[in-house]
């Protein structure tokens, strides 16, 4: 142990070199203000709800409502389900949603 410690001591400016260094790294991790952040998307497709038989488009139905869509996921029980599945909390996930409608209807950011 003590031939080790010769051997450090005598090469103590790379000791001294590496502590500067990695206090210099996380000094600047810290500044940087980088957080553990991940991104999503998904594309959700309602369908076209067409008649029993295939023939003509129901426009009454619920499929055919983009509203309807947008209540359910955002309600409440839904937006607790989905940040407890992602581990987070609900009031940040309740922040950083986004809905759009591919259709050119609208958008709705929350």
């Amino acid at each position: 142990m003590t031939e080790y410690f010769r051997r450090a001591m005598r090469r103590w400016y790379v000791i001294v070199l590496s502590v500067v260094a990695a206090v210099a790294l996380v000094f600047l991790h810290g500044v940087s203000g980088a957080t553990k952040q991940s991104a999503a998307t998904a594309s959700v497709y309602l369908g076209q709800p067409f008649t029993p038989g295939g023939a003509s488009v129901l426009t009454s139905t619920p499929l055919s409502n983009p509203q309807i869509s947008i209540q359910y996921v955002t309600a409440p029980q839904q937006i607790a389900k989905a940040a407890a599945a992602a581990g987070i909390d609900h009031r940040s996930l309740r922040a950083l949603w986004l809905m759009t409608f591919a259709s050119g209807i609208g958008s709705l950011a929350g």
